[in-house]
């Protein structure tokens, strides 16, 4: 069976001179207020809703009166302050009257900061600054980015500069005030000027394309969903141009709507066949009787509807729908699908049950709605594999796939997430209760390599022949649990009753069955009780683990301190011809320059911790 598709990206395939009071765009709905033209130029720098406006990039989001990056965090539904980052401030992570924010194709977010003229590069995530790129000459207002380049609106400078994304300036052009930027699919730049109704929309070489004011035309051209509409037509009516069945004496078969449609709203189907394609105005011109059908989809919610095309055989086929609504609903149709021939089960019937036509199209209409049922029903066995699959299960099953599977359902992870957690349930299975099977459950369910270390070799024990004095020979007694002896450690207020293991055992139990979790993030309580919840499903039931995060240490212009968390490296012992870089790798010198181990000579051969001590 063959079928027309009319949804947003097929195209609906409409016949706009016969359209009234609808709007056409992902979803076919009645139109609005908010779909008229809108000023291109407005304060929040969304260009009329379609971009997302100036100090928000994503999940990124500028708070300009904190000196902040906010992320949105999926498990908390909130927006939270990037770790270890913002503050007012020069410093490398602080900020000073922030605008503008982007993400480039690689996944770092460009913050401009304003008051400091300069962009802050952060690493995906924005757990560290990559580079900072600052001018004295510049005043960073908003940011974009746009075929691999950033793009800067200088607002004082009266420029939109041009950089590759290491900060190599390539080119700038002149803009009057420039205070807002937006890329559009095709890599366009919309950029609006402080005070100017005017946006002027550029390539990536400064070459000047157009000048808009409203936003007339350029929905189709951005990815932004549209602003919510404030009120609804009453009614609307949507015609397609003419379908072509390529067979005269085609016999249509059935319209299948995808609409969601609220309380008091409704659509109502009608449908025109001719042998020959008719013009716009001969359409309009016909009598109503010559449109036949009227089936009324009111059925509240999304379910699957459909109906019979009731007219006669013929070629072309026109559907029109009539939108009822009100002010405050519209009914909002996702996709039709119009399908043809009409092919039953009659043609497995006796040749009688054809003979006659009125009958005989009687009974077709009648099996069709019991082909129909039985149709529904074979489309869910066929797609059952489907919903066994993790990475194509619908999220509302997927819950119930991981309970078959014995994995906790209370996480609150992202889908992404969650499907992988089911995909891999036979390795989380086969590793489990292992430092590995550890190691791949906190993975998956917080995208953070996790360190396990097992107590045990935290033992620093003299053995005969292989120890020495210091950390690996520590010395214990029958106190090492302060179990109660009497006549030998019975000091109330330092014994402590024990009877659950050996006594000649107590300096293995020290350490025994414990483990602990490192994770190399910030502060976080979301993760830590994300991280504590994974170990009650993978850890051994007589183990008892602990999760520690891990905050960065050396951190430049913030915590670096020389002989105890960072050391000064060597000068290179060799160079490999055509592969050193003088200053960084290579240092040019004679043969009475080679590093002297025994001694210490300043900006030679210092090395902080080996070859220098500070008192």
């Amino acid at each position: 069976m063959s079928a027309f598709l009319l949804d947003g990206r097929a195209g609906w395939r409409d016949e706009p001179a016969l359209c009234v009071g609808v709007h056409t765009g992902d979803v076919l709905r009645l139109a609005a207020d908010a779909d008229l033209p809108r000023p291109l130029a407005d304060a929040s720098g969304s260009f009329g809703g379609l971009s997302e406006p100036t100090g928000t990039a994503g999940p990124y989001r500028v708070d300009r009166a904190g000196n902040r990056l906010l992320r949105y965090d999926d498990c908390e539904q909130d927006f939270l302050p990037v770790p270890c980052f913002g503050g007012r401030g020069s410093g490398v992570r602080q900020l000073d009257d922030p605008h503008g924010v982007a993400v480039t194709e690689t996944g770092d977010v460009v913050v401009a900061d304003t008051g400091n003229k300069r962009l802050i590069v952060l690493t995906p995530g924005g757990e560290a600054v990559r580079r900072v790129i600052a001018r004295p000459d510049w005043t960073p207002f908003d940011v974009a980015f746009s075929r691999g380049r950033l793009l800067v609106a200088d607002r004082d400078g009266g420029l939109v500069h041009v950089l590759t994304c290491a900060g190599r300036h390539l080119d700038a052009w002149t803009s009057a005030a420039p205070v807002a930027l937006a890329v559009d699919r095709d890599g366009r730049i919309y950029v609006a000027d402080e005070g100017s109704p005017l946006v002027h929309v550029y390539d990536l070489d400064g070459t000047l394309l157009e000048t808009r004011t409203t936003t007339e035309g350029l929905a189709d051209r951005f990815d932004a969903a549209p602003a919510e509409p404030s009120a609804y037509a009453a009614t609307g009516t949507f015609v397609t141009a003419p379908l072509d069945g390529r067979r005269h004496g085609q016999v249509w078969h059935r319209i299948e709507l995808d609409a969601d449609i609220p309380a008091g709203a409704g659509v109502t189907v009608h449908t025109l066949t001719a042998e020959v394609p008719l013009t716009a105005a001969e359409v309009a011109a016909l009598p109503a009787d010559r449109w036949a059908g009227g089936q009324e989809h009111g059925v509240v919610g999304r379910d699957p509807w459909d109906c019979l095309v009731l007219g006669p055989p013929g070629r072309y086929l026109w559907l029109r729908l009539t939108l009822t609504g009100g002010p405050a609903r519209t009914p909002a149709v996702h996709g039709v699908r119009a399908e043809y021939p009409r092919r039953t089960s009659l043609r497995y019937l006796p040749a009688a049950y054809r003979e006659e036509p009125v009958s005989a199209d009687f009974t077709d209409r009648f099996l069709a709605i019991l082909d129909a049922v039985r149709a529904t029903v074979s489309a869910r066995i066929d797609a059952l594999p489907a919903y066994l699959d993790p990475y194509a299960s619908p999220p509302e099953f997927l819950d119930y796939l991981a309970a078959w599977l014995g994995l906790a359902d209370d996480l609150r992870l992202p889908l992404a997430r969650k499907r992988e957690l089911v995909a891999r349930a036979h390795e989380l299975y086969r590793l489990r209760g292992t430092p590995a099977g550890i190691r791949l459950h906190l993975r998956i369910c917080t995208g953070i390599e996790a360190y396990v270390m097992e107590e045990y070799r935290l033992r620093r024990w003299l053995y005969l022949g292989s120890g020495r004095l210091g950390d690996d020979s520590a010395v214990w007694d029958d106190e090492v649990v302060r179990r109660l002896q009497l006549d030998a450690n019975s000091r109330i207020g330092s014994a402590q009753l024990i009877g659950s293991t050996d006594p000649l055992r107590d300096p293995f139990h020290v350490h025994a069955h414990r483990f602990r979790v490192y994770l190399p993030a910030a502060e976080d309580a979301g993760l830590r009780r994300l991280a504590e919840r994974v170990l009650t499903l993978a850890a051994p039931a007589h183990t008892l683990g602990r999760v520690v995060l891990v905050a960065p240490r050396m951190r430049i212009g913030v915590q670096s301190f020389l002989g105890i968390d960072s050391v000064v490296g060597a000068y290179p012992a060799e160079t490999v011809t055509g592969a050193g870089r003088l200053g960084s790798d290579t240092v040019l010198g004679t043969a009475g320059d080679l590093p002297d181990r025994t001694g210490s000579r300043i900006g030679r051969t210092t090395r902080v911790g080996t070859g220098t001590v500070l008192e």
